[in-house]
């Protein structure tokens, strides 16, 4: 994944150099890595190359525009360089950058009017963070690009804190670091006077449609199907040899589905995961492949991954921003080898067609997470973090979920729009592209406006229990229902026999630590690291509470609490190397030793 950084100060030139260098030395190199300058000079340096990156210049050398991530053309055709007439004047390139579709960030420069435009895609899922302070403004793909020249930026907020115990991400705009926010979704940033003048966002450029209470299920599938083919054919176009990664659910035999129609054979990952249903999510991918005629190749995830380098590598390359201690998804980014073309990581926002997280009204999502008094995460917090710093994070909680309620309301139907705009954007839309790095271009089908407007048009009520998944199914992609799935826990689609339905009745009638043992339980073991973590809080700043962490130490994690201190301490104590010390992924050639 290519990386971009874009300072515009008064003194660019040194802040060039300085995330030059921590970017070179993350092993990305000059081919990976495009850095836009602009200074007193108004001079731009630009370098690219990959399939992730589009480069179009002016042929007269005033203008270029650069995309970084997977864009494709409005309405998800292949992506075209625009004329020199819309090249070289503002106003013109201004409705074709908002045009784009897919998940990328994009850049326009003019040479002689220092005119900087700079777009995100609309959802917001390509990772962009800016920091804007007297000096200039500063902008990256990643938080450790905006530490780098950032000295005032390496501070934690609270808020961005605080989102990261209560819902295990980020809300709205902000980050683990002060002062740095997430760039808005479908929105533009314009620079001008060569970086000396104030920037300015606007936006959204495009909203989620209202709930159309007359729309039917049918309809929606009708149009769901309809945008998920142009999609499909626009990728297999420009990755034909992506390999797919194959699990037990709907998600990526929809995908596997839809590039064959068109016309790629992908090679199959299996990765499966261990915790779920006795083993149901590599038994059914199988069978998939096989359906299919698919070269496949497995992978495994050990009991022990959350001890490993491989897990410390997934927390500094997505900069903590997710709670990922026993999150699966942290390790399935490393099971596909690098150099792949391309790999189908999913579907973007599969739980959204799924219906399978709306469940309750945002007002209730909203007293679970931040109301109640015996909330492990926030007594956890409380204990772990100083007063007024833990003040500050609750605050910056309530904050976010009541902007959001003022925003969308607090029914269903805003709970849905939350998954979208929030979880989906900070967490499962964006782990890809934060973690898959120069290994793999991460395809995800689903991000196209035409999808997400057929979606949201439908009421939450009618997606709930896969009806609109299993209506696109069953009238478009009936191959797909030659075998099980394994849906948010669910096993659909099974028969009266299969060997899946009977391991799973065994499974649910032995004791936990028999199941274990037979092998249709799974139980990751605890993390060496929350041991290491607190052995190495020395080195961290004020806002974390030292007598506590000494308590811990000398009781060891006995109860939920202690785990959720143990937790958050690591999260904090990873984010403090990321931001002071530069740490970095041993994918980028970084160290791996930080915990051992």
């Amino acid at each position: 994944m290519m990386k971009i950084a874009v300072c515009a100060t008064g003194d660019a030139a040194g802040d060039v150099q300085a995330v030059l260098a921590m970017l070179e030395a993350q092993g990305h190199g000059p081919s990976r890595v495009s850095v836009l300058e602009t200074g007193s000079g108004g001079a731009a340096g630009v370098s690219a190359a990959g399939q992730d990156v589009s480069v179009f210049r002016h042929s007269g050398g005033e203008s270029f525009v650069i995309v970084c991530g997977v864009a494709a053309g409005h309405g998800f055709t292949p992506l075209q360089r625009p004329g020199d007439d819309i090249l070289a004047d503002e106003e013109r390139i201004r409705p074709w950058l908002c045009s784009l579709e897919g998940v990328f960030c994009a850049v326009w420069h003019h040479r002689s009017c220092g005119v900087w435009l700079l777009v995100s895609d609309p959802h917001g899922a390509y990772p962009l963070y800016v920091h804007d302070a007297d000096r200039g403004l500063c902008a990256a793909s990643e938080i450790r690009a905006v530490a780098a020249v950032r000295p005032d930026a390496r501070r934690p907020d609270p808020a961005g804190m605080g989102a990261l115990a209560a819902v295990g991400h980020m809300l709205g705009g902000a980050t683990l670091l002060r002062g740095v926010t997430r760039f808005p979704a479908a929105s533009l940033l314009r620079l001008d006077d060569h970086g000396r003048g104030r920037s300015q966002i606007t936006g959204p450029y495009w909203q989620l449609p209202a709930v159309d209470t007359d729309i039917g299920v049918k309809r929606s599938a009708e149009a769901v199907a309809q945008a998920l083919h142009a999609e499909a054919e626009c990728l297999v176009r420009r990755f034909p040899e992506a390999a797919v990664m194959l699990s037990g659910g709907i998600d990526s035999r929809l995908q596997l589905a839809l590039a064959v129609r068109h016309g790629a054979v992908p090679r199959a990952v299996i990765v499966s995961q261990p915790e779920h249903s006795a083993g149901a999510e590599r038994r059914f991918a199988r069978r998939v492949a096989r359906q299919f005629g698919l070269q496949r190749e497995e992978w495994s995830v050990g009991a022990d991954f959350f001890s490993s380098s491989d897990y410390l590598d997934y927390m500094l390359a997505s900069c903590t921003g997710t709670r990922s201690l026993n999150l699966f998804i942290s390790g399935v980014l490393r099971a596909v080898p690098g150099g792949q073309q391309g790999v189908w990581d999913g579907l973007f926002a599969g739980n959204l067609i799924g219906g399978g997280a709306v469940t309750c009204t945002l007002d209730e999502l909203k007293d679970r997470r931040c109301r109640g008094q015996d909330n492990p995460a926030w007594l956890a917090c409380s204990a772990l973090f100083r007063g007024d710093f833990f003040e500050a994070m609750m605050d910056g909680v309530y904050d976010a979920f009541d902007r959001f309620a003022r925003e969308h309301g607090s029914g269903v139907d805003a709970a849905a729009r939350y998954y979208a705009l929030e979880r989906m954007r900070h967490r499962t839309a964006v782990n890809p592209y934060m973690c898959c790095s120069g290994r793999n271009i991460p395809l995800s089908l689903g991000s196209g406006r035409q999808f997400w407007e057929a979606v949201f048009r439908l009421p939450a009520s009618l997606r709930g229990g896969f009806a609109l998944y299993r209506a696109v199914i069953s009238r478009h992609f009936p191959e797909m229902d030659r075998h099980p799935y394994l849906c948010a826990d669910q096993l659909l689609n099974m028969g009266r026999m299969d060997i899946q339905r009977l391991l799973c009745w065994a499974a649910d009638r032995l004791p936990w630590r028999l199941a274990v043992a037979v092998g249709l339980r799974f139980e990751w073991r605890r993390s060496r690291y929350l041991s290491r973590a607190l052995e190495l809080a020395e080195c961290l700043p004020d806002d974390v509470d030292m007598d506590a962490v000494q308590a811990l130490r000398r009781r060891g994690i006995v109860s939920l609490v202690d785990m959720n201190m143990a937790e958050m301490l690591l999260y904090r104590l990873v984010l403090h190397w990321i931001a002071e010390d530069g740490a970095r992924p041993g994918c980028y050639g970084g160290a791996q030793a930080l915990l051992d």
